[in-house]
C-alpha cells in the first residue's frame, strides 16, 4: 500500500515544477543543460539533435500520428505539448499524481489550443 504522505511530498514537489525547466531554477538533476544535451546525444547518437525529432522520425519511420499515445508521470506536460509540433498522435492521455502539476499542463495546453491531449490527476499505484 502507498504511503500517503509520500505521495502527498510527491506532489508537491511536482506541482512546483513551475511552467516549464528552466536553468534559473534547476530542481531536478535532468533539467540541467549539460545532462539534457547528454541524454539528446545517447538518444539521437549525435550533438544538437532534438530527441523528438529523433524518436518521430528515426524510431517511428515518420508514421505519424498514431491514433493514441499514453504518458505515465507527465508532470506539467512539456512532453505532450513538445511532440504537437511533430502530429504525433491523434489522442494523448497524460496521468500524474500532482494536482498542481496537471492544472499547468491542462492551463498551458489549453492557451496552446492542444485540445486532443487529456491531462488527468492518478496516482499510478492505483490505477
Amino acid at each position: 500500500m502507498p504511503d500517503p504522505e509520500a505521495i502527498d511530498r510527491v506532489s508537491e514537489l511536482w506541482a512546483r515544477g513551475g511552467e516549464t525547466w528552466s536553468q534559473a531554477c534547476i530542481t531536478h538533476w535532468v533539467e540541467h543543460p549539460r545532462v539534457r544535451e547528454r541524454i539528446s546525444r545517447k538518444i539521437t547518437g549525435r550533438d544538437g539533435s532534438e530527441a523528438y525529432h529523433h524518436f518521430v522520425y528515426e524510431d517511428l519511420g515518420g508514421q505519424v500520428p498514431v491514433d493514441r499515445a499514453l504518458t505515465l508521470g507527465c508532470g506539467v506536460g512539456e512532453l505532450e505539448r513538445g511532440l504537437v509540433q511533430y502530429d504525433f498522435c491523434r489522442h494523448h492521455d497524460a496521468f500524474d499524481v500532482s494536482e498542481g502539476a496537471i492544472a499547468t499542463a491542462k492551463q498551458q495546453a489549453e492557451a496552446l489550443g492542444h485540445t486532443h491531449i487529456h491531462y488527468e490527476v492518478q496516482d499510478l499505484n492505483r490505477v
